[in-house]
This record gives structure tokens, sequence and C-alpha cells, in this order.
């Protein structure tokens, strides 16, 4: 994996019969995504924050810095592992939760991924079914109702008086969800209760509090 990320000069092990750049270089100016961190070993991490705070690597088999700014890419990471993720790393990218699907974020999705807005008895059946897959299941369900129904899913409405105006309260989440972790994670746990799940709630109107206080 370090010879993949940083390169390696022709030598440098078995086969490895020339020079070859490695990620970061492949990825002048651009962006480098590395998926599931989380499974990543300690040594590959330690490597991917000595270059992320040196601003420096080596490729294998070579004893010179390459100066890694020259190359100008960006490294994102993402993991559904948190909690194997080493903790410089923690202390030197900076941690975005990123939330699961929320309801209100799939007629846009699913316009995204069939390009016209769907009818209002389609969305209904989406948006009341879970997504333990996330976002490509719900691509997958698109996909699937568009070959079984054709184009009788579609709306004749535009896609603006079909989207609900409600907004994700990133900040609010990232809070929450922190004080959930801290205080209310432990003792699901302990106790083995797995059937409670922290769930952002988006804001709502005075009539939909006054219904929600009602329902409960």
């Amino acid at each position: 994996m370090e010879s993949d990320f940083f390169g390696y000069e022709k030598g440098a092990f078995t086969g490895a019969i020339k020079d070859q750049d490695g990620m970061i270089r492949a990825c002048r100016e651009g962006i480098l995504c590395l998926d599931e961190l989380g499974d990543a070993s300690e040594h590959l991490q330690a490597a991917i924050l000595r270059v992320s705070e040196g601003g420096s690597f080596k490729p294998l088999g070579s004893d010179k810095e390459v100066n890694a700014e020259d190359y100008d890419t960006l490294i994102i990471a993402a993991t559904n592992k948190p909690d194997k993720i080493r903790e410089e790393i923690n202390y030197r990218f900076h941690i975005l939760p990123v939330p699961p699907l929320q309801e209100f974020d799939i007629p846009e999705l699913a316009m995204h991924f069939l390009g016209k807005p769907l009818n209002e008895g389609v969305l209904k059946e989406l948006m009341a079914r879970d997504y333990p897959g996330n976002v490509r299941e719900l691509k997958k369900c698109c996909e699937r109702l568009r070959l079984e129904r054709g184009d009788g899913i579609f709306s004749e409405k535009s896609a603006a008086s079909i989207f609900a105006a409600t907004t994700f309260d990133y900040k609010r989440y990232r809070k929450e969800l922190q004080t959930w972790n801290k205080y209310l994670q432990p003792i699901i746990d302990k106790y083995d209760l797995d059937f409670l799940k922290y769930k952002y709630l988006p804001a709502l109107t005075s009539d939909q509090i006054e219904t929600f206080m009602f329902e409960e």
C-alpha cells in the first residue's frame, strides 16, 4: 500500500522494474480519496499522517524526500469505523461526521438518479421505507422502479413544487451526535439496547410541533 501511495524506485522490491509514481503524484492539483480508512493498518495510517504533517514523503526505495506541496494534492478519507482511526489522525485532519440518508433528501436524490421528479405517490413509497444501504440502496430502488413501472412514476409538476422546503442543520446534528455518543451510547452498549438509535429531526414549524406533541 505504501508503494501505491508514495510510489517507488526501480529495484525497490522484486518486480519493481521501473520507477513508478504513487497516488499523491498522480493526483497532482486534485483530490486523493481514501475509502474505508478504518480498515487500513496502523502502519499505513502513520505514513499518511507523516505526509500530512511533514509535507514531504519518500518513494519506496529512495533516500530523497519529495516535497508534497509541489503536487498540491488534497487528501480526504472516509470510514464507518471511526474507532479504528489512529488518535493522531483525529487531531491532524478535520473530522466531519456525515449524517445518514435523511427523508427529505430523497426527492432530490431520486430526481438526480432518474433525471425527472417522481410523482407524490411514488415519493411516499420511497420515503416510507428504510435504507440500511444508504444512498446506494436508494439508487437501486429508483432504478428498479423505472424498470418495473416505466414513465408512470414521474410527475408532471415542477421539481420546485415537489421538494420540501427543509434544510439540514449540520451544526445541530454534530452537537447532538457528540452528546449522544458521549453520554447515551455507553449505556446502550452496556445494557444491549441496540434498538435505540440516534435520529436527527429537522426543525419543525409551530403547527408541526403541536401535532407532534399531540401524537406523543
